[in-house]
C-alpha cells in the first residue's frame, strides 16, 4: 500500500495540475477581452473619432452583463490560482532551506514566488505587476463610471489624464508592457511551447507589440486640442476622479 507521504504527494500534484488547468482556461478567457482592449488602445493612433467608433463597437460585446461577469470571474480565478501556486513555491523553498538548516533571505523569499525557469520568471513577474495595476484600471474605467451615473470612459479621458498627470505615462507603459508580455507568453505556455519564450523571434515580436501599444498611448496624449478639451471637459469622467484623489483642484 502507498505510504501517507506518497498519497499526499499525489494529491498535491493533482491539485497543482487542476490549478494550472484553471489558470490556463481563465487566462484564455480573459485574453479574449484583453486583445480587444489593446486593439482599442492602438486605434488611438488614428485620433479620437476612430477610437470612439472602435470602443463603441467593442462595448456592445464586452459590456454585455454575461460577458462582463465572465471576464471579471476569469480574472479573479486566474489571480487566485497564481497566488496559491506562488505560495506553494515559497513553501517548498522554505522547506528546502529548513532541511539545509538555513533560512530564506528576504530576496530568496521574494524570488521564490516566481517560476524557477528564467523565461517563465518574467511571465510570473508581469502577472504580479498586472495584479497590482489592473484593479486601478478597472476602478477608473468601469467602477467609477457606474458610481458616477454611468458616463463612458472616452479618448479624451485618457488624453486629459496623460496631460494633467504625466506619471500616467509610466502607469500605461507598465500596464501595456505587462499585459502584452503576460498574454503572449501565457498562450505559448498553455500550448506547450514555453521554450519558445526564450526564442529571439518571440522577444522581437513581444517588444514590437509593446512598442506599438506604448506609441499609441503617446499618440493619445499628444492630442491637445484646446477647443475639444473645453467642449468635453464638463463631461470627462477622469477629471472628477482626479479631483477626488487630490491630483487636481475642484472644477
Amino acid at each position: 500500500q502507498p505510504s501517507s507521504s506518497s498519497t499526499y504527494g499525489l494529491l498535491l500534484m493533482g491539485t497543482l495540475i487542476s490549478l494550472r488547468s484553471a489558470q490556463a482556461i481563465t487566462g484564455a478567457t480573459f485574453s479574449t477581452f484583453l486583445v480587444l482592449h489593446l486593439a482599442n488602445a492602438i486605434s488611438g493612433f488614428w485620433g479620437p473619432h476612430v477610437y470612439a467608433e472602435v470602443i463603441a463597437a467593442f462595448r456592445v460585446f464586452y459590456h454585455h452583463p454575461l460577458v462582463e461577469v465572465s471576464v471579471l470571474a476569469s480574472l479573479l480565478i486566474h489571480q487566485l490560482c497564481a497566488v496559491i501556486i506562488s505560495y506553494r513555491r515559497y513553501s517548498r523553498a522554505a522547506v528546502v532551506a529548513q532541511r539545509k538548516e538555513t533560512s530564506l533571505s528576504w530576496w530568496g523569499s521574494f524570488t521564490s514566488i516566481f517560476h524557477p525557469n528564467k523565461a517563465r520568471f518574467y511571465q510570473s513577474l508581469s502577472g504580479f505587476l498586472l495584479m497590482a495595476f489592473v484593479p486601478v484600471h478597472i476602478s477608473f474605467g468601469r467602477i467609477l463610471p457606474v458610481l458616477l451615473g454611468n458616463p463612458m470612459h472616452s479618448f479624451w479621458d485618457t488624453s486629459y489624464a496623460l496631460n494633467a498627470v504625466p506619471p500616467f505615462y509610466i502607469y500605461y507603459a507598465i500596464l501595456g508592457a505587462s499585459g502584452v508580455y503576460h498574454m503572449v507568453s501565457g498562450w505559448l505556455s498553455t500550448l506547450g511551447k514555453a521554450r519558445l519564450i526564450q526564442n529571439p523571434v518571440f522577444k522581437v515580436v513581444a517588444m514590437g507589440l509593446v512598442a506599438i501599444v506604448i506609441a499609441a498611448v503617446v499618440a493619445i496624449g499628444a492630442e491637445k486640442d484646446a477647443a475639444e478639451f473645453a467642449e468635453v471637459a464638463p463631461h470627462l469622467l477622469i477629471r472628477p476622479s482626479l479631483v477626488s484623489i487630490g491630483y487636481l483642484d475642484e472644477l
